[in-house]
């Protein structure tokens, strides 16, 4: 049924053992008949609401014009179900500095939260809190835990910067706990690895020390929870898509992989044979790679950049991902790259399950 805008509609809640309707004023007669159709499958309350969700829903935009114009630390504005007003949540103190102190550097000033409803004369109460986290859409460069695969990192030892760009590879389960997997040439303990890349105002978020490391593989597990899914998409993508099985490397197969420096590549077309590669680790020492597979962007296309390293290697499976390794390097043409197959990580050292669902 669609509403009009005059309507005392409030919210629905599960309450008790049946539902509740909030509704301001009389019910309408073609409510009332929904309200009685209902009944006959399940118990249903109708409460009287202090406001309509109408009336809320004009108090809400009144309010967020307010904040456009004076910059408060206000980062989310909610109309509540039951109809008692606003809730209005507030930034984290620590992100509301770096938030004011980025004004400042532009001349412009913020208005405190509370001192700005105080101020208006929005007409219903409003509820006031604080946020222990920021808000930031998931995406691969603002990621939260359980971390997916996909996301980008640097890390970090003793306050001082060790790499510039990794990226997050597959969750795997080892003794009833899941780590991230990557690359191990991207850290070494005590390194410890953050999604996002500090400038002093963006986001930036720890995500793990080194756990356990197979160098002679490049494989290595980050002591951070994880899920079974990955970022699927451009460098800034939001998407994510489900790591639904895995398996070793096939003769001809075509695969995929997603780096947080190149976004998504497809068209990876397995080569013959197992290789040994001679590269740098994250500590600047001579180190060789062995059993990594190799595969050639059939368009001769590029395969990947620096800052892929670690990423997910992987082929469709319906909706989903099938893992198939993480990436480790470019090879002797722009469109060659080097991947960790999965049978260093399952049959090896770091003896782990890639995460399914």
């Amino acid at each position: 049924m669609k509403l009009p805008r005059t309507s005392g509609y409030a919210g629905v809640a599960y309450e008790g053992d049946g539902v509740t309707l909030y509704y301001k004023g009389s019910l309408p007669a073609a409510m009332a008949s929904a309200v009685a159709d209902a009944r006959r499958i399940g118990p249903v309350t109708v409460k009287m609401a202090a406001f309509s969700r109408a009336e809320l829903h004009r108090a809400q935009a009144q309010l967020a014009a307010a904040d456009k114009l004076g910059h408060s630390n206000i980062q989310a504005i909610g109309t509540l179900d039951d109809g008692s007003g606003l809730h209005v949540e507030r930034m984290p103190p620590a992100t509301a500095e770096k938030m004011r102190a980025k004004l400042a550097s532009k001349g412009l000033t913020s208005k405190d939260a509370d001192t700005l409803v105080a101020g208006l004369n929005l007409g219903v109460p409003v509820k006031m809190t604080t946020a222990t986290a920021p808000i930031n859409p998931l995406s691969r460069e603002s990621d939260f835990s359980p971390w997916s695969g996909g996301a980008e990192f640097e890390t970090w030892r003793d306050l001082e910067k060790r790499s510039d760009w990794c990226t997050t590879g597959f969750t795997v389960a080892k003794n009833s706990r899941t780590y991230m997997l990557t690359a191990a040439h991207c850290m070494t303990a005590p390194d410890v690895a953050y999604n996002g890349h500090f400038d002093g105002d963006a986001y930036f978020a720890e995500i793990g020390p080194v756990y356990q490391e197979d160098w002679e593989h490049d494989v290595l597990l980050i002591d951070a929870p994880g899920e079974a899914w990955i970022y699927d998409g451009g460098v800034n993508t939001t998407i994510r898509k489900p790591v639904h099985s895995w398996g070793y490397r096939t003769v001809n197969e075509l695969l995929c992989h997603s780096g947080s420096r190149s976004g998504t590549i497809c068209g990876l077309k397995t080569q013959g044979g197992e290789y040994t590669i001679k590269g740098v680790d994250s500590d600047g020492d001579l180190t060789y790679m062995n059993d990594l597979g190799l595969v050639e962007q059939i368009d001769h296309l590029a395969a990947g950049q620096d800052g892929d390293s670690g990423g997910p290697v992987f082929s469709l499976d319906g909706d989903g991902v099938r893992a198939k390794g993480t990436v480790t390097a470019g090879g002797n043409a722009p469109y060659y790259l080097y991947f960790a197959d999965l049978d260093e990580v399952v049959g090896g050292p770091l003896a782990a399950t890639p995460l399914t669902q």
